[in-house]
Order: structure tokens, then sequence, then C-alpha cells
């Protein structure tokens, strides 16, 4: 936050002074807003919290998160964020001042009281990919029961850089639940219809009347019916066929026992086989009866994965890490609860204890490198976005320069790179070492198998480079004597085993590695080096001596993808 965020304009107006990333922001037209930077008007900390969402009888931990974000409507604005972009101020964050009534600043808003206690919501929510997601944006009439928007919905004045524009507030709440077994059952759900929505209620304070009177709401299907799963708390039909033939699961639904034979099955053909690839010859071996509806189970629910004619052992980490203690092999089997599950769970929130709204959440982490994330509606990092962001200036140009030359700017310039981004484009390579900086005006591409390890990492959609040899398919190998700048270059590019007739290599004492220099196969002499890479370079050029292999002094050796 500035020194002072807010100036006092007038009897009716003050500005708040804050600072917005540039980034996109002239396609965009927006920005998140920083919940340090504009504290002083919406003190978004106190809305969000922990809450518990119960869907169908599922009870799940859940957290709030707000994201509000200003979107502006001016040309010259989104021109001169663009102009700022062009010249590499992606990166920088800019001065910007909001003009706002006093009426709604925070400080001046009155009655909160019944946003910041209530107990809990009743809403619908689209069934959507919310499984994968872990959650929702809510709906602009839920927000404004847990926040009050009403107070903040008008329309600014926002100035950056003497540029002044109108802008609009959009106030985001975006709820987010933790229990797999109810992002399982919204996978099912999405498999079904992804466009319904289904009933939820968010419980943001537990007392004991609240969830004694939700367990009594849903009693008749929940609680004392006898057809009740007591693993997932499901109804289901015991009339039905089951692969429980002995009996050994009573009490629990199909899919369950599904899950816990097929898992038993699967750990079975994975203990016996050698191999993580099996053919289905050998999982019917290790079956036996039923073998046509288990095989089938295996493959729906993702132990085995078909590539070919084979079958990679992929397993299923969600089943296995929630169906393992039901095993007869596992302690924990012969322990299962005589109660309906989600009933136990609700019934747990009773007992809480007071300080249990202080325990810490689950934090939410950057896929790539895993750091801590502050924003839940991000998926990386800053530096992991840039490093993404550099891929993708890689792939702009990395098949029009020469692969182990020199290439300047100017270069860039004559394939058709506009010079802003250019200059942009170095800058960016060379701050991750994806080209090598050579001297004033000159760089050079870092190797390739090091490229694409970076873009393998870091890009959105990773791609795959090679090197593009000059008439690769002609018996004479052309390469560049760059190629021989280190061995792991030469073994990428000589096919040694195309050239015994020519050449071989036995170790000697010592270390020294020995190489036997041949004509049609008739040997010629041989002589000893200390190290593999002379040995190798003498080698290449005994084959340029025979016309096997031909040096290149052009440029046209370059990257291109696979």
């Amino acid at each position: 936050m500035s020194n002072s965020p807010i100036i006092d304009l007038d009897q009716d107006y003050v500005l708040l002074n804050t600072n917005v990333t540039v980034g996109k922001s002239y396609s965009s037209r927006g920005w998140a807003l920083s919940r340090q930077d504009i504290h002083d008007w919406i003190p978004v900390e106190k809305f969000e919290r922990d809450c518990k969402v119960i869907i169908d009888d599922i009870c799940s931990d859940a957290i709030l998160r707000f994201n509000p974000r200003l979107f502006y409507e001016s040309d010259e604005l989104s021109l001169y964020l663009k102009e700022l972009y062009d010249n590499g101020w992606y990166r920088d964050k800019i001065p910007m001042a909001i003009k706002i009534n006093k009426s709604s600043l925070f400080s001046n808003i009155e009655s909160v009281e019944k946003y910041l206690n209530l107990n809990f919501i009743e809403t619908k929510l689209l069934v959507g990919k919310s499984y994968s997601s872990k959650g929702w944006q809510l709906s602009k009439e839920v927000v404004s029961k847990l926040f009050p928007s009403e107070k903040y919905a008008e329309e600014y004045s926002i100035y950056i850089d003497n540029i002044e524009s109108n802008a609009k507030l959009n106030l985001q709440f975006r709820l987010f639940y933790k229990d797999d077994e109810l992002s399982e059952y919204l996978e099912k759900l999405h498999k079904i219809n992804p466009r319904d929505k289904i009933p939820a209620k968010i419980l943001f304070e537990v007392n004991s009347n609240d969830l004694k009177e939700e367990i009594n709401e849903n009693e008749d299907n929940v609680i004392y019916d006898s057809n009740c799963c007591d693993i997932c708390g499901k109804e289901y039909d015991s009339t039905l066929d089951s692969l429980d033939e002995e009996g050994k699961f009573p009490n629990l639904c199909q899919e369950c026992i599904e899950k816990i034979v097929i898992l038993n099955v699967y750990k079975d053909i994975k203990k016996s086989s050698l191999s993580n690839f099996v053919k289905k010859e050998f999982v019917e071996a290790n079956i036996g009866s039923n073998f046509d509806k288990i095989w089938d189970l295996l493959i729906e629910y993702n132990f085995l994965t078909p590539l070919g004619d084979l079958f990679k052992l992929s397993g299923n980490e969600l089943i296995e890490n929630s169906y393992s203690k039901f095993l007869a092999d596992d302690d924990s089997s012969t322990k299962i609860s005589s109660k309906k599950r989600n009933r136990d769970k609700i019934l747990e929130l009773i007992d809480e204890e007071e300080n249990s709204q202080e325990e810490k959440t689950e934090e939410h982490i950057c896929i790539v490198c895993g750091i801590r994330l502050n924003d839940f509606g991000l998926e990386k990092c800053e530096l992991c976005n840039d490093k993404s962001l550099a891929t993708e200036y890689l792939k702009e140009f990395v098949t029009k320069v020469p692969y182990g030359k020199n290439f300047s700017k100017l270069d860039l310039v004559n394939v058709g790179v506009d010079s802003l981004n250019a200059e942009l484009f170095l800058n960016k390579l060379a701050k991750y070492d994806l080209i090598h900086f050579e001297s004033d005006i000159f760089y050079k591409l870092n190797e390739v198998a090091f490229l694409n390890d970076f873009v393998e990492k870091y890009s959105d959609n990773p791609y795959k480079l090679q090197i593009n040899y000059i008439n690769e398919n002609s018996n004479v190998l052309k390469i560049s004597k760059e190629d021989l700048a280190s061995e792991e270059r030469i073994d990428a590019i000589v096919k040694w085993k195309n050239y015994g007739d020519f050449i071989s290599f036995k170790k000697g004492q010592y270390g020294f590695l020995s190489v036997q220099f041949k004509q049609e196969g008739r040997f010629m002499y041989s002589k000893g080096f200390s190290t593999s890479y002379e040995a190798k370079i003498a080698a290449i050029y005994y084959l340029n001596s025979l016309g096997k292999i031909e040096f290149i002094v052009e440029d046209d050796i370059k990257l291109e993808f696979k």
C-alpha cells in the first residue's frame, strides 16, 4: 500500500492511489485489483472465510475467495498500455488513481453485520467442470447476500498518466471445495449433463441447531434408510447382481463394491507382472471367473490404459487412496463403520471445538514449481507465467535463425520480426538462458536439449524442436564445425553404427580409448586417445577424408518443429 492511498478531493469524492501491472491489460481492458492496495476502499479479507458446502448429502470443507476486477472503456488508454507492453514494460507496475464517492468507502458503509454474521446460503451451482476446477464463480444474486455489492455498483473514473477513462467494478466471489468424494460425484453428474444445476447449501457458522435441522431435512434418504452405503452414503438397490458373490461387503453399494474388488484385482496383477505393460491374455489368466465384467471395469476405472496391443498398469490413485483400507489384507478393513458416512461427517461439526475456525486452510500452489499462491484464481506463479511467455517468444522465431551460429537483432528484423518485438524477445530469452549473449550485438541459441526441457516444463502448449540438417537423407552426412563443440552433440548427430566398415572404438588400459581406422572393413591402423571426445573428433575427421562426412559453413542449419 502506498503511504497515502486516499486523497480527499472534496466533500463528495476521494482519490485512491494504487498500482496495476501492465501485462496484457491493453487486450483484457482490466485488472484484478490487489487486496493490499484497495484495503482502505474494500477490505475484502473481512468477507473471505472458511465454510462448508453440502451437495446431495456430501459435506465438504470449503473456502470463499474474493476477486475484485476493474474494467476500463477508453481506447486511448488501451493504445497507451499496448505501447508500454511493446516497449518491454509488461511486468512493470504503473500508478493508477480511482475516483470514489465517499459513500462507497467501507468506513462509511453501515449495517454490514448481516453479511459478516450470515449462517448459511442456499443456492444452485452449475455442474460444468467443477469436478476439475474444484470450485465455482458465484452468481450476482449470491454475491449480494455475501457482500454489500450494491454500494459499489457504480461507474468510476480512473487516471493513468493523465489519461482518464470510465471503469466498472466487477465483484467476483469464488467458492472452492476440498473433498475428493465430492469431486468424484460432480464428475459423474458432468457425464450425465454438464449444464445441469444442483442445489447446494453453504454453511458459514456451525451450530448444533443448524446441523440438526440439516440432518432432519435429509433423514429419510440418509440416516435411517437401511439401503444406504456405509462408505459413500448413497442409496442403493440390494437386489442387483453384484461382484460380491460371497457377501463379504454387506451394506455397500454396487459401485463401492466394484471399486474394492477391482482395486484388489489390479494389485494382484501388478504383483504378478514383471513389467508395467501387460497383454489382455495375461490379465485373463490372473482373473479367472467374471473376466469380461472385471476387464471392462479395469478399463472404466482407468486402472489399465490401452496402448496398441498392450495395456499399461496405470492405476487409479484416487480409488487406491480411498479404498485400500477396505481390502482384506489391510488392518483397517474390519473397521467399516455401520453409521452412514455423510451423516457422521455432518454430526462431527456439532462437536467441533471453538478454535477449529483458526485451523490452517489448504494451500493453493503453483502447478509448475509448487510455490504457494495467494490468489485461488491463478494456476501458476508470476515467475512460471513469465517463463511460459518466454516459450511463446521462442516459438516466434526459433526456426528462422541459424542454430549453432551467432545472430543479431537485425537478423530477426530481416525475417519479419518487428523491431520493438525483436528487442523484447531477445531480452526475455536471454533472461532464462534460452539464448546466450555472445557480444555487444550477437546472440546464439542454447542447446536444443536445453530448449526442449524448458519448453516441456513451462509451456502451456508444449512443442518439440529438432535440428534440421541439409540433405540429411544423403549418403554423405553434412555437419558444421560448431557441431563438434560437445560430445553430446556429436553423438546426437553421428550414427556410429553406420560407419562400422571405417571406424570402431575399443577401450584400452587406464581409461584410454583406441580407435581402429579401416577402409571397406580392412584394418589400416589404430590410435589411442585419453578421452572419448578426442577419439570421436579424430574419427569424424577420418570419415571426412573418406568423403563420408562433409563439413558445411552455411547458416542453413536451423531448428524445426518435430
